[in-house]
């Protein structure tokens, strides 16, 4: 019996080593190829063989991974009731007349739908190695520019690529706030996002906006996820996604911040060996430098970052141009103005996007006490992922908004927008919270109503505030916008 077991055992360890060493040969594979491809893009046609081989090295490279050692349980059908719930609520609110509301239409927003119409109609170079309207990546004009091969080229389908990207945001940032504080805080967190006039603001206009909240949640998802579970393919999936997140519009570029700080946080909270840590950290070095080489092949440094520069405090011509506006001299200074400046859209108004102002703070008085409230845990209570949060929100504040030369701009805020209704959501379940755990019978009554009528307190300031206050006028000034609706109707892709 015992020699029948030993034989019956035996090929166990055998048929795992095969499959490592055939993953170890798959990842080589992977990364030889892309490395080849990327040495080879530039002068190759734009989705040439070479194309098609970085792409499979991308994917083999993701798949030669092991999988995850443990999983999280999946919600339950009364938490996909809800979420369900909700974004049918998100889709109610973004995309009944998206093409007239907002009806103001800047070139700033016409010249991204012109940059995707013209990759919808093939009229440009590769998009994975080339840059667009205003320097920016070609990648960020992507997805519109699929919206309008399959609806067809027109302002609608621009603007309805907001509306889907702002709905995988919303399901992005449930997905990692249940990860870092579970069921409740994610609904709750997804609900304030889904009904806020910020981000509803975002995802019915053309601009790129939109992708600074979408991004940001998605690879922070992924890269917790990949902690949690211990999958090295979640890891390796991250490292892609965060390449391709950079090549997003500017703000996402706080990913350089919030990803390395997130890992070092975790790893020294969870005690990781060295060994471990190094393994995890060249993974997604890895993934995220295959995924942008193409890129960095093919466009210069200067022009990839010249905008992310030029907009700082600390460049010349913008210190210059501050302190005649504050009438105040020193970097300190015109940084304590531009901060007190930055802190004012959270209560009275924000440039919301080009010729446009918020009619009041970007966030109504109850997500504004929520957001307050979960600061306060986050100072008082700590944990390394409430604390995340807090840091990345600061960071973004301070260094994407303060630092630059627009601090009322809420599009360069809108890279921590997801951990502001994190946040939002940990300050509302804290308060709710009278014992840990709370009883049934006070969750299913005093609970359950205290969060209805904060849902229909907080959703009523919204709607005003986007559909009643911001539609009608309030914080426009509509220039010329008979003559940009006729660009967008009869321009050919080009300026």
């Amino acid at each position: 019996m015992l020699d029948r077991q030993l034989i019956s055992e035996e090929p166990a360890p055998t048929m795992a080593g095969l499959s490592r060493h055939w993953r170890v040969a798959v990842r080589a594979g992977g990364i030889a190829a892309a490395v080849a491809a990327i040495l080879l893009w530039p002068g190759s046609s734009p989705y040439g063989v070479w194309f098609w081989v970085w792409l499979a090295g991308l994917v083999a490279y993701a798949a030669s991974f092991s999988p995850a050692l443990q999983r999280s349980p999946f919600p339950s059908p009364a938490v996909l009731l809800w979420l369900f719930g909700i974004l049918g609520l998100a889709v109610a609110l973004r995309l009944p007349g998206i093409a007239d509301n907002p009806a103001n239409i800047s070139i700033d927003e016409l010249l991204p739908a012109m940059e995707a119409l013209h990759i919808a109609r093939g009229g440009t170079a590769n998009v994975f190695s080339s840059v667009g309207w205003f320097s920016m990546p070609n990648l960020s004009f992507t997805f519109p520019a699929l919206i309008m091969k399959a609806l067809g080229p027109s302002f609608y389908a621009q603007r309805l690529s907001s509306v889907l990207m702002g709905i995988g945001g919303i399901i992005a940032v449930f997905l990692l706030a249940r990860r870092l504080f579970g069921d409740g805080t994610a609904l709750i967190s997804s609900f304030l996002m889904a009904v806020a006039f910020w981000h509803i603001h975002n995802s019915r206009t053309g601009f790129p906006f939109v992708q600074s909240s979408f991004c940001p949640a998605l690879v922070m998802y992924l890269l917790v996820r990949a902690r949690q579970d211990q999958s090295r393919a979640t890891l390796a999936v991250a490292g892609v996604a965060l390449g391709f997140a950079l090549q997003c519009y500017f703000p996402v570029r706080i990913l350089l911040v919030t990803v390395p700080l997130f890992l070092v946080v975790d790893w020294l909270a969870q005690r990781t060996a060295v060994r471990t840590v190094c393994i995890e950290a060249t993974i997604v070095v890895t993934g995220a430098v295959l995924v942008l080489g193409p890129l960095l092949m093919s466009v210069p440094w200067n022009v990839l970052a010249g905008r992310s520069v030029g907009i700082l405090l600390g460049r010349p011509a913008v210190l210059k141009s501050a302190g005649q506006m504050y009438h105040v001299q020193g970097l300190w200074m015109l940084f304590t103005r531009n901060l007190t400046e930055a802190m004012g859209m959270f209560t009275t108004w924000a440039d919301v996007c080009v010729l446009n102002r918020s009619p009041g703070g970007l966030l109504d008085s109850g997500t504004l006490a929520a957001l307050a409230l979960g600061v306060l845990v986050a100072v008082l209570q700590g944990g390394e992922y409430v604390w995340l949060l807090l840091v990345w929100a600061v960071f973004t504040l301070v260094f994407g908004v303060a630092f630059t030369d627009a601090p009322r701009a809420s599009y360069r805020l809108a890279a921590a927008m997801p951990a502001l209704f994190i946040l939002a959501g940990v300050g509302v379940e804290h308060g709710l919270a009278v014992t840990a755990p709370s009883p049934r019978w006070y969750r299913r009554t005093v609970r359950l109503a205290a969060l209805l009528a904060l849902a229909a307190w907080v959703g009523w300031q919204n709607y005003q505030m986007f559909f009643v206050r911001y539609a009608t006028g309030d914080g426009h000034e509509t220039v010329g916008t008979t003559e940009l609706r006729f660009m967008a109707a009869h321009c050919d892709g080009r300026v």
